[in-house]
């Protein structure tokens, strides 16, 4: 019984490893994230979904999921924010459909799209916004 623990311990961290290894956005609550981007002068990306919401949907499993943009959101704070969940944040910033996407910089909107993004036009954002 021990042997079988331990060998669904040893999976459970190889898959982890892996995961790790492939890649992936780290994202982070909105408190965590806007304290995390004002801390470290990088540029908060808030982007506002909701689990029913097939646009969000095809954006966490495309373009999220691009290595070219999974690279380039390590120079951002990924801030992830139900609307469902968070109603008082997603009014906070006026978000009335969604996906929306809004970049903050030292706290203050600076862009924001609205809608689905691919993967080449996600990246096209940030590059704009990065460059402000």
């Amino acid at each position: 019984m021990r042997k079988i623990l331990l060998f669904f311990v040893f999976i459970l961290l190889l898959i982890g490893c892996l995961k790790k290894e492939m890649g992936e956005i780290l994202w982070v609550n909105y408190e965590k994230g806007l304290e995390e981007s004002l801390n470290e002068n990088k540029i908060a990306i808030l982007d506002f979904y909701a689990d029913w919401c097939g646009p969000c949907r095809r954006m966490e499993n495309e373009t999220y999921k691009n290595k070219e943009v999974i690279e380039m959101m390590k120079n951002f704070v990924a801030i992830k924010i139900n609307v469902d969940e968070n109603p008082e944040i997603a009014n906070l910033y006026r978000v009335s459909q969604i996906p929306t996407i809004v970049y903050l910089k030292d706290g203050k909107e600076v862009y924001r799209t609205i809608g689905y993004r691919n993967a080449e036009q996600f990246l096209a954002d940030m590059e704009k916004v990065l460059k402000m």
